[in-house]
């Protein structure tokens, strides 16, 4: 698990820009799969004990093993987390406390908490 600041623009009606930092998580390849068997041992927990009801038996297993390849794959291939990201709204100038999806990926519309009005999330693109 690798975690990492990143810079971020922040746009939205206007022509002004402001900037935002999200800290987002890369996960190497034994923590992926330790999330995936996580979520897939949960599934089975709560399956297992419904295995002993006759007619939801048949429903029950079916089920089990292809939610258990679903978060096992979906884990596996999941892109960066992003755990927080905190910023400036250029239209309103509130400093708050972005909420983020837990797929991360750019751009990302977000909405301001206090105007309500809808941002969007960029690479921070240097000068030259």
């Amino acid at each position: 698990m690798l975690a990492h600041p990143v810079d971020l623009d922040v746009t939205g009606y206007g022509v002004r820009h402001s900037s935002a930092q999200a800290s987002v998580v890369h996960y190497n390849f034994m923590p992926r799969l330790l999330r995936g068997l996580e979520r897939a041992v949960l599934v089975w927990v709560v399956a297992i004990p419904l295995m002993f009801i006759p007619f939801l038996a048949i429903l029950v297993l079916p089920a089990a093993i292809g939610l258990s390849v679903y978060l096992i794959y979906s884990r596996m291939h999941a892109p960066d987390v992003a755990r927080a990201c905190k910023g400036t709204c250029p239209d309103c100038g509130f400093e708050q406390a972005f909420d983020l999806p837990l797929k991360f990926e750019l751009p990302l519309d977000v909405e301001c908490a206090r105007c309500n009005r809808e941002l969007r999330l960029e690479e921070h693109h240097f000068a030259n």
